[in-house]
């Protein structure tokens, strides 16, 4: 592995399965803790008006958050990665001269020339840990990601017919997206077997570059260079000038096109936005209901009815909800009861089109229920959606998740 503790031109940055394990469980962590508050806020919403109050107060801000995410999903992510998805198309057309440079985000294609007086341009050493099992059919073999290093320094795009442009990269803003070498390194240590893999950018290698490209100091910029940069004559006390691409917000390098990648995250930014915003109709439900009851009024009427209550599955008689008649329309009563009294007075809160029992306004069973499984179906929706999305990624996108599988031994 490069040494770089003594070249401040070299960045580099370590991921270990730890770290991204420990994110996960932070997502996770925070994903059961929204759970936790939703169904809290039901909870604190079904004792008293004030705390309902306050629950809406939450509910709104939830539907705030949503609204956030959604429009930048829908209307920033997403038009991105549309935007670097037609680079990358406009890129192949147009081959390795391109077009007028001018500042902005950017896609190039070119060739890597490394910097003066360096070895390599971007390197990830990534390493496996390997396992094996024995089942009905044979053996299968497991190399699962341990950890893996991105070493970066300062390297040069040739494009034919245009001035070169100096890519800056830094470990802790940059991706590398290249296929890894066919060598492999075994590594001693540890009671399983452990292998450590490749993928560099080499001379000459054709690559596309996303970033943000902008006029800057260049160490290394010829006369020619400082010319097509600013269309000035150059002077001979003049510091050197060039094109300078770094990160906008990371500096993707790849050695292969990513039309499909940046397509397909583009529809994926959209489906996460659509997401968000589907996820408003539990908060904007809930509003919207207590809204109608605030604005309600506690009204008594009269038992004229029952409905039996069964258990779902074993169909088990639970009770009876009483049928109140109020005003010549019928209201279904929330509580259970063992035998109604047919004519005894019965108070409920009604809205237009909702009603609780009690003359104070509160969450409902039937609010509690549908509000919880529909927060569960959306969490649900969104885990299945992540789990399908890491198994379909190359390597340079699974971080910490990266697996290669096979039939046979594992090669000591």
């Amino acid at each position: 592995m490069p040494a770089s503790a003594h070249d401040p031109a070299v960045t580099t940055v370590s991921s270990s399965k730890a770290k991204v394990t420990a994110r996960g469980l932070l997502g996770a962590s925070l994903v059961a803790l929204l759970a936790i508050v939703l169904i809290a806020i039901v909870i604190v919403l079904a004792s008293t008006p004030m705390a309902s109050v306050a629950g809406l107060v939450v509910t709104g801000a939830a539907v705030v958050v949503s609204c956030v995410r959604g429009w930048k999903s829908l209307f920033v992510r997403a038009p991105r990665a549309r935007k670097r998805a037609h680079g990358y198309s406009v890129s192949e057309q147009e081959g390795a001269g391109g077009h007028l440079l001018k500042p902005g985000p950017v896609v190039l294609r070119g060739r890597v020339a490394y910097a003066d007086g360096a070895t390599e341009a971007m390197r990830v050493d990534l390493v496996e840990r390997g396992r094996e099992a024995q089942g009905k059919y044979g053996w299968n073999f497991w190399w699962t990601e341990e950890s893996r290093h991105l070493t970066a320094r300062p390297f040069y795009l040739v494009r034919d017919g245009g001035p070169r442009i100096r890519v800056e990269a830094e470990a802790r803003s940059s991706q590398l997206f290249d296929t890894l070498e066919k060598q492999i390194t075994p590594l001693s240590g540890g009671d399983e077997p452990t292998r450590q893999r490749v993928a560099k950018l080499d001379r000459e290698e054709e690559v596309w570059v996303v970033g943000e490209l902008l006029e800057g100091d260049d160490p290394e910029a010829t006369r020619a260079d400082a010319q097509a940069t600013d269309g000035s004559d150059y002077r001979q006390n003049a510091r050197p000038t060039g094109w300078i691409l770094r990160a906008a917000p990371a500096l993707v390098v790849s050695s292969v096109s990513l039309v499909d990648h940046f397509t397909a995250r583009a529809k994926l930014h959209r489906k996460q936005g659509l997401l968000a915003l589907v996820s408003l109709l539990l908060p904007l439900f809930m509003v919207a209901r207590f809204a109608d009851r605030i604005h309600g009024h506690a009204t008594q009427g009269t038992v004229t009815g029952v409905l039996d209550v069964r258990s779902g599955k074993t169909n088990v008689h639970e009770g009876y909800r009483a049928i109140v008649a109020i005003d010549g329309a019928e209201w279904q009563a929330e509580e259970v009861q063992e035998e109604p009294i047919f004519g005894a007075p019965y108070v409920l809160r009604l809205g237009r089109y909702s009603s609780n029992d009690g003359a104070d306004f509160h969450a409902t069973t039937g609010e509690f229920v549908s509000s919880l499984v529909f927060l569960l179906a959306i969490v649900a929706a969104a885990a299945i959606a992540r789990v399908n999305a890491l198994r379909s990624l190359p390597w340079f996108r699974s971080v910490g998740s990266f697996v290669e599988t096979g039939k046979g031994r594992l090669e000591r």
